[in-house]
């Protein structure tokens, strides 16, 4: 057995135990408990509530990841671009998104404006995004 194949080999039973990120640079796979991985991306996502960035060593991987493996950790986890609507009782509506780079982006919508209204909607349930849509 050569050491391609051993490593696969380990990478395969690691699998099993935790979450692979394999990294674009090919030199480091990283693996992660499934129950770091769920604390993680909870928290950066609350972060955005808090309007604070968080660093985090599993998003960080992620950041670094192949395509195939960062594809495959977003079809469990979710987006590594995730978005929050803050609604304000005046009607205004303030997006935040995380970005690549792992800060956060701002977007304010005035009262009444089209944006404004249709994310509310989109908030009460009552309105589905658009296709293709970003935020």
């Amino acid at each position: 057995m050569g050491f391609k194949d051993r490593l696969r080999r380990a990478e395969d039973d690691a699998k099993d135990d935790g979450v692979v990120i394999r990294q674009r640079d090919g030199s480091v796979v990283k693996v992660f408990p499934p129950g770091e991985v769920w604390r993680e991306v909870f928290l950066t996502r609350m972060s955005l509530l808090r309007d604070t960035p968080r660093d985090s060593e599993v998003m960080d991987a992620v950041r670094g990841a192949t395509p195939h493996s960062r594809a495959e950790f977003e079809a469990r986890w979710g987006r590594m671009t995730p978005g929050v609507g803050v609604l304000g009782r005046e009607g205004w509506v303030e997006e935040r998104r995380l970005t690549e780079d792992g800060t956060i982006e701002h977007r304010f919508h005035s009262e009444g404006t089209e944006e404004a209204e249709r994310l509310r909607a989109q908030a009460k349930g009552s309105g589905p995004p658009r296709e293709g849509q970003h935020w």
